[in-house]
């Protein structure tokens, strides 16, 4: 296959999963030079050629190429899925950067890749994306960045990128509308990344800090009509736990459980039952295939995130070169296991490893459950 045509063998055999397959957002290598000079035209910040490769852990399968690639800021704040849809939020590169003759290259050089780059949202339909492509998304207006998006029940939400700041896009409208229900001790706190979405209650848990908050707080946010308190259909927080200081950026709700990862914890996970306000007990039943034992072994991933009902998944990537004359490749590592509670004890059960090679990559940006 040639190094940036666009792979259609997967869509049969994801029609049929019965789990999520893995999104991999990643950098190509192959252009970063034209990409240096689009960068230095624009005051230094940094644009990269995007590649989308699909994992099928069920049958230990990688699909390179699987949609049209896409020119993003380095600085890409969020990538959601949403129904069939992938979104992507980014700063807005200047209109001096799009008409410089070295971007105008890089677009025209291979126009059956559809590269393209969109300024500020982009959006992906994964059942038309050969025909369609990628195509522009709006973004929140007066927001600088906008890392913290996430989805839930048919929207997407942005709860901002250091203030909170919520706000909430309708696909079907196309326009972003303010969530105005903070109560007022959250007026000026901020947000850690990321919000997290628990579909099964219907809500986020956010975490927050500074302002007139006294301490760290877990919070969870109802969107509007979602919580029987909310009779003006506003949206409505509650304090979940105060002075919450165990948050971290890779994490994932479960089953009433939130499981943070971090290479400091004991066993990579902890994890907090929200019901009870406790952090319970966790422990990996066995080894991976590979002989990792991550009750003694602390490594650090770059993705948590649920593929089916009691299965959860860790990701990493790391950068191969033998020297600087070669080109770059990436080496992704994916460990899928199973969580049963068990009284006040998280027992982790390995299911399976997989290890990728992404040739001409340089780093991988996002790891995206669909």
């Amino acid at each position: 296959m040639a190094q940036n045509s666009v792979s259609t063998c997967w869509r049969g055999e994801h029609s049929k999963r019965d789990e999520k397959w893995i999104l991999v957002c990643a950098y190509n290598d192959k252009d970063e030079d034209k990409l240096r000079n689009v960068s230095t035209i624009h005051h230094g910040w940094g644009y990269q050629l995007a590649e989308f490769h699909m994992v099928d852990l069920e049958n230990n399968k990688i699909h390179r190429h699987c949609f049209p690639p896409l020119i993003l800021f380095v600085l890409m704040d969020s990538i959601v899925a949403l129904d069939n849809f992938v979104y992507i939020f980014a700063n807005r590169p200047s209109s001096f950067l799009v008409d410089s003759s070295d971007f105008k290259q890089l677009q025209s050089q291979s126009p059956e890749t559809h590269q393209k780059i969109f300024l500020g949202g982009s959006r992906l339909d994964l059942n038309q994306s050969l025909h369609l492509g990628w195509c522009a998304t709006p973004v929140p207006r007066g927001h600088a960045n906008f890392p913290n998006c996430t989805s839930l029940l048919g929207k997407i939400y942005t709860f901002g990128g250091y203030y909170l700041r919520p706000r909430v896009l309708d696909p079907v409208d196309g326009n972003w509308k303010s969530l105005r229900s903070r109560p007022v001790e959250l007026f000026g706190c901020n947000v850690s990344i990321h919000a997290l979405p628990d579909p099964f209650n219907k809500r986020f848990l956010v975490h927050l800090y500074g302002g007139k908050l006294s301490s760290p707080s877990l919070f969870a946010f109802f969107p509007p009509g979602l919580h029987p308190a909310d009779v003006d259909s506003a949206g409505t927080w509650e304090c979940i736990a105060r002075d919450f200081q165990g948050w971290t950026h890779v994490a994932v709700v479960f089953d009433g459980v939130i499981y943070f990862h971090s290479h400091k914890f004991h066993s990579v996970l902890r994890a907090y039952q929200i019901a009870t306000r406790t952090w319970l007990e966790v422990h990996w039943g066995s080894c991976f295939d590979d002989n990792l034992d991550l009750n003694n072994i602390r490594l650090e991933f770059d993705a948590l995130f649920l593929l089916a009902d009691g299965i959860l998944c860790l990701a990493a990537w790391s950068p191969m070169r033998a020297s600087d004359d070669q080109p770059a490749q990436t080496n992704i590592k994916i460990y899928k296991f199973s969580v049963v509670q068990r009284g006040e004890t998280i027992k982790l059960s390995p299911l399976a490893s997989c290890s990728y090679e992404l040739p001409a990559t340089s780093k991988v940006q996002e790891f995206l459950p669909v």
